[in-house]
């Protein structure tokens, strides 16, 4: 797999109360760069929820 050059400073950012948005183009690697961070989290014991707008069931979560 080729390493992500945004995964360190995702992961380094991870202890901020803030949330990170991943946006770019079709096929640009967003969702396997999240699967590689959520998967990082999950190796270290951590609860993770992983949200998508390109999965129809996650969508109600950003209608505000």
């Amino acid at each position: 797999m080729i390493q992500r050059k945004l995964v360190h400073s995702l992961i380094e950012h991870l202890p901020q109360k803030e949330m990170s948005l991943i946006v770019g183009h079709t096929q640009a690697g967003k969702t396997t760069l999240m699967t590689i961070v959520r998967n990082y989290l999950i190796d270290r014991g951590e609860e993770t929820l992983f949200l998508s707008l390109d999965f129809e069931s996650d969508q109600p979560f950003f209608a505000s």
